[in-house]
């Protein structure tokens, strides 16, 4: 299972979700201050790392699990864990804690039911009148006497409290973009250009680990007094460093009046579309009015092609059918979630 991650941030800080997409392209925003982030199968503690380094004293609380409920649990709970817990804490300041993996029926026991998020608040009134005041208590009732009392309700309350709860993190796919900034206070006038260079390479290195092209770049120079930014729309999505590096290098010519006043750069990668546009479009290179047996060799070549590219055979879903269908139908294809992300 994927490590699953909540961030409470005390305020708003701009371009937070947009540091959250260079890390992971699943982000599910709750309101301005509240993230769940899919940081993958592998271990997470880089991406945390990253977090803590760039935002610290503005981010209240991150929790970390493979279960969505305890990730956030974790910072609706009080903080003062007994030596005994197998919650760890990664950072103190900002606080991030952290459920080993096989641990959440054990982390959750000592956490009280008012950490019940995705639950009515009917529940946690009953279980209260109950005399039951911890995740633990209630996992000493079996899940028939949970329904007995709470309907439907005990089944996901009997997930919750072993960490058992396959919620998905809901997030916009593809995201809305990926992002390069940089503060330019320090940084000499005729050294701009390299660096843009460095930022645009950075920026394609995020579009191709995430399996992404782009069909706009923008520039934003942040000035005193506004913001002032380009755009550049690319003719056909592209994720090549040589077109996003001379894209990025036009825009900051047009922009240089404004640079000359500016504290950051940031550039900005913005309609972004998944791995399976490149499939759509090979599918729609096939001439239908061809003999069917030279139709079928087609065909197969694509399948073959994309296949071996995305390590998939999801593609064969998609050969028998008419062309309008099999786009309905192969738009919900994503070579991430064909298995979790980041598993070999």
């Amino acid at each position: 299972m994927s490590w699953c991650c909540y961030i409470k941030n005390k305020k708003r800080i701009t371009n937070f979700s947009a540091f959250c997409y260079s890390l992971t392209p699943i982000v599910q925003p709750l309101g301005e201050t509240e993230f769940f982030l899919d940081l993958g199968v592998e271990k997470p503690f880089a991406s945390i790392a990253a977090i803590c380094l760039k935002f610290g004293q503005s981010i209240q609380c991150l929790g970390i699990s493979q279960s969505k409920f305890l990730a956030k649990a974790l910072c609706l709970a009080p903080h003062n864990l007994s030596q005994s817990s197998p919650v760890k804490k990664l950072h103190t300041s900002p606080l991030a804690l952290f459920i080993p993996k096989g641990l959440e029926q054990t982390a959750a026991a000592p956490l009280p039911v008012s950490v019940l998020w995705t639950l009515p608040p009917v529940v946690m009134d009953r279980l209260q009148m109950l005399g039951i005041h911890t995740l633990g208590e209630t996992a000493a009732l079996s899940l028939d006497t949970l329904i007995a009392k709470f309907g439907y309700l005990g089944h996901l309350l009997y997930q919750c409290i072993r960490g058992q709860d396959r919620e998905k993190i809901q997030t916009l796919y593809p995201p809305p973009y990926l992002i390069w900034e940089q503060g330019i206070q320090d940084i000499p006038q005729q050294k701009l250009p390299e660096l843009i260079k460095t930022g645009a390479l950075k920026l394609t290195d995020l579009l191709e680990i995430h399996g992404f092209s782009c069909r706009k770049l923008s520039l934003r120079a942040l000035t005193p007094g506004k913001p002032y930014t380009v755009s550049r729309q690319f003719n056909r999505p592209t994720q090549s460093r040589q077109s996003v590096a001379l894209a990025a290098a036009v825009l900051l010519e047009k922009l240089k009046p404004a640079i000359v006043k500016a504290e950051l750069l940031t550039l900005a990668a913005s309609d972004l579309l998944p791995p399976q546009w490149e499939q759509l479009n090979l599918f729609n290179t096939i001439n239908y009015s061809l003999q069917p047996a030279e139709k079928q060799q087609r065909l197969q070549e694509v399948c073959e092609h994309l296949a071996v590219k995305y390590n998939t055979t999801s593609v064969n879903l998609g050969k028998d059918l008419l062309p309008t269908r099999r786009e309905q139908l192969l738009s919900f294809w994503d070579p991430l979630r064909v298995k979790e992300r980041g598993e070999k």
